[in-house]
């Protein structure tokens, strides 16, 4: 992940794992987390694991893929 101007870049994933089976693809950005927004990558991260990543739960992730088109994709942590 890389930082972009209106979110989290998704650059590589590992196949077979949770993001690349959640839909996630390369090129997409990543917009929200539960539907809250996030200034840069670090507040990113922090969102990130006050809505999941510690807790083993589902959170969606507002995503623009790379053909402008939104979806959310809901991701297992």
């Amino acid at each position: 992940l890389v930082r972009s101007d209106d979110g989290m870049l998704v650059t590589d994933l590992f196949q077979d794992f949770p993001a690349s089976r959640s839909g996630l693809r390369a090129g997409d950005r990543i917009v929200s987390i539960n539907g809250k927004s996030f200034p840069g990558r670090d507040e990113f991260f922090v969102l990130l694991a006050d809505e999941g990543l510690l807790t083993g739960e589902t959170v969606e992730l507002g995503v623009i893929g790379s053909d402008d088109e939104s979806r959310t994709v809901r991701l297992r942590m």
